[in-house]
């Protein structure tokens, strides 16, 4: 047994499927197949039936979900929680269901089956329900995990596995009459049984590689790993081997050791590494031998890999994205402002992003609405670089005891290989807009996908009426009598909402930065990005965010590694002089072969009309010489230039203008 968060059941709201939903009582689903091999209880099984009496059973020949647990009349099964459960209709969203996902790649895939809110049969769910899921392990084993439960003190059911004849039956004691599990909806508290099926005498495995994935080149870099007993016959005697990339072998031997049946010994080798080639993805291979005499009935899993990757430890200068979830529906969540008020009173140069979603709020995006179903926050949470802290059982985290705040400080100290910049212009004339994106890396990055975000955050957004007026529970609450909300009204009407996301440019994930697979030290990547206004009546008082991620396969591992911010620039119809001549913008822009800006002059005057590129130096010459009143179009040859950010700069006697230019071919 172990407590705490299962990765792929916390994550089971982003891509699972729905089997079935309330109301069903007493029936099995329809034949569930198996997304990799699978071995129960020494069979080979192809797929499944589910039951809402909480279980499944590998037999494919079943017909009937039995409510009766005392009757044992099911066969070649595992008991999630077997009770006369039914799935009750009429409840809250993301409730009475019955739920599969697969995570991971082969050979080490996860397929989970979860049962949400049920309901114990004569019970109601408001008083009585349960949600508790089944973890299927392609390398064999399951784990059964309960989530959360509400119980009255007299529910109960069975938790176990039984093979195809029932001659081997393993149920948690107490079964049939294993009382409800008193857990909350906290991921941190969820109970984990994990079950391995085995018949063997000696059975040694390497269950888990514990050496550092990422070092700084020429560091002495110990071998770390678990060794798990998975047969029935105390370890004593064994020898540990490990070579990097093919090298020989380093060996330690294990004496006078007395590790029991599914227990677990965390070694580290006493033969130590020192990888040498910065840049270079080391794979360590690991294998243990048994001594004495004795034979692994089981080597199959005697051996395991892990990759050690080398850099410089060049880190880049840190900026940290903080994303708070909030809502204008959430009365707790003017205190989420006045946290995040403080944090950048502590950490000026933090970027902060008010992700608004739940109930009914008017500034609900659809990626912000995805990134809160993904991550499952409470309100209001927030995300300190997207990042997993040990010790919590998600990404988003609780605003108690300055918690931002001491993970933001924690993350500003952090390394990271990466930087970026980001600049933004928006043309009025032409309701158009793009975003320059520079990626930067410092140092050598393991491969991985690397993936560039770009966000438009409005700084304040004021309006009233239902999903603009903030809901306040600290209004005259006397618990909090020194609360800087406690004497504005509930609701606060013309509330100013900080930090508003009001365009997601790339999706909810971002989009793939075009690098190779382990992006070298020095490499530098231009992204760029265009828009058009949509439905936004203006961009003033608008900042563009942009940031990099490692894009995980779990969204637990999805962190930000650096970020950026800066004001969205905006250029009118016309630049004007004190003088009265102007410049129109550029169109079209961006430029691909060819583009145009109108100059207007009210009077004969000698004009130097050029591009130049952001570092001042002259790419382009337009015009030189004397031009007549009136309006002249100046043609610029986009194709003979870069992609990039450019200005076209105009200077007319002692009167001079610039307006941008963005090439991309």
């Amino acid at each position: 047994m172990e407590t705490g968060s299962h990765p792929v059941v916390a994550d089971m709201r982003n891509g699972s499927a729905l089997v079935y939903a309330a109301p069903k009582e007493e029936e099995l689903s329809e034949w569930q197949t198996l997304p990799f091999p699978f071995t129960f209880a020494d069979q080979e099984v192809s797929g499944y039936f589910i039951s809402d009496n909480g279980y499944i059973t590998f037999d494919p020949a079943e017909t009937v979900s039995d409510p009766a647990n005392e009757r044992a009349a099911v066969r070649n099964a595992i008991f999630g929680y077997w009770d006369d459960l039914h799935l009750e209709g009429g409840n809250p969203v993301w409730s009475n269901e019955v739920r599969t996902k697969t995570a991971g790649t082969a050979p080490n895939r996860t397929h989970v089956i979860m049962w949400i809110s049920a309901v114990p049969k004569g019970q109601t769910f408001s008083r009585s329900n349960v949600s508790f899921a089944i973890a299927l392990y392609e390398q064999g084993g399951f784990e059964i995990i309960f989530v959360a439960g509400r119980t009255n003190g007299t529910l109960s059911g069975s938790v176990g596995a039984v093979n195809a004849d029932g001659s081997v039956v393993t149920l948690l004691p107490g079964s049939p009459r294993l009382p409800y599990p008193d857990v909350t909806a906290d991921p941190n508290d969820d109970i984990r049984y994990i079950f391995d099926w085995s018949n063997v005498g000696t059975d040694a495995a390497l269950t888990a590689a514990l050496t550092p994935a990422v070092v700084k080149v020429n560091t002495v870099t110990s071998v770390s790993g678990t060794v798990k007993n998975l047969g029935t016959t105390p370890l004593t005697d064994f020898t540990l081997f490990y070579s990097v990339d093919g090298s020989p072998e380093q060996e330690m031997q294990v004496t006078g050791m007395n590790l029991l049946s599914n227990e677990s010994w965390d070694f580290t080798h006493d033969v130590a590494f020192t990888p040498s080639v910065a840049g270079h993805l080391y794979n360590v291979s690991m294998r243990i031998q048994l001594d004495a005499g004795q034979t692994d009935e089981n080597p199959a899993n005697d051996t395991l890999s892990s990759s050690v990757f080398t850099i410089l430890g060049v880190s880049a200068e840190k900026r940290v994205l903080v994303e708070e979830f909030t809502g204008a529906w959430c009365g707790w969540c003017p205190d989420g402002a006045v946290q995040m008020e403080k944090l950048l009173q502590a950490y000026p140069l933090a970027i902060p992003v008010a992700i608004h979603a739940g109930g009914t709020d008017a500034m609900i995006l659809p990626e912000g609405d995805e990134l809160a179903r993904t991550f499952t926050p409470s309100y209001p949470t927030a995300m300190i670089d997207r990042m997993h802290f040990d010790g919590q059982a998600g990404v988003p985290i609780s605003r108690d005891f300055d918690a931002w705040i001491t993970r933001t400080g924690e993350q500003f100290a952090a390394y990271t290989p990466v930087s970026i910049s980001v600049s933004g212009h928006y043309t009025a004339a032409f309701q158009t807009g793009v975003i320059h994106v520079v990626v930067d890396f410092s140092d050598f990055a393991p491969p991985a996908e690397y993936r560039v975000h770009c966000w438009l955050v409005r700084d304040s957004v004021t309006r009233s009426g239902p999903g603009w007026d903030q809901t306040n529970y600290f209004s005259g609450n006397a618990s909090y009598p020194t609360h800087p909300f406690f004497p504005l009204p509930n609701p606060v009407t013309n509330y100013a909402h900080r930090n508003v996301p009001i365009r997601v440019l790339g999706g909810t994930w971002g989009y793939p930065i075009h690098m190779p697979e382990t992006p070298q030290t020095g490499v530098v990547f231009d992204s760029f990005i265009a828009f058009e206004r949509g439905n936004e009546s203006n961009f003033y008082n608008t900042r563009v965010v942009a940031f990099v991620t490692r894009h995980g396969e779990s969204v637990l591992d999805r962190p930000v590694l650096n970020a950026s911010s800066a004001e969205l620039m905006l250029t009118d119809v016309e630049s004007l002089s004190p003088s009265g001549f102007s410049l129109a913008s550029v169109y079209p822009q961006p430029a691909v072969a060819s583009a145009l800006a109108l100059l207007t002059l009210p009077r004969s005057e000698a004009v130097h009309a050029a591009v130049y590129d952001m570092l001042g130096r002259e790419r382009m010459l337009l015009r030189h010489g004397v031009l007549e009143p009136g309006t002249h179009t100046l043609a610029i040859q986009s194709s003979a230039l870069e992609n990039g950010m450019y200005l076209l700069h105009v200077q007319a006697g002692k009167d001079a203008v610039s307006t941008p230019l963005l090439v991309l071919h």
